[in-house]
């Protein structure tokens, strides 16, 4: 069994100056995972269950070049 749940949310913004378009972003992540197995094999059973509950957060930056008008 596989069960995920992901809750998460991402804010950029930029701005242009001349042909150089600078950026910055944040995103936020909450990701819910379980995953179980139930394998029988050589006389062993395995249930093994296996849980994670985190927030991640992850940080951009960067800037792009236009070399002409649009």
């Amino acid at each position: 069994m596989l069960k995920q749940r992901l809750a998460g949310f991402e804010v950029t913004t930029g701005y242009g100056r001349g042909s150089w378009r600078p950026h910055v972003g944040v995103t936020v992540s909450h990701p819910d995972l379980r995953f179980q197995v139930d394998a029988r094999y050589s006389g062993i059973v395995d249930d093994m269950l296996q849980t994670t509950n985190s927030n991640t957060v992850a940080v951009s930056a960067g800037a792009g070049h236009a070399p002409s008008a649009r």
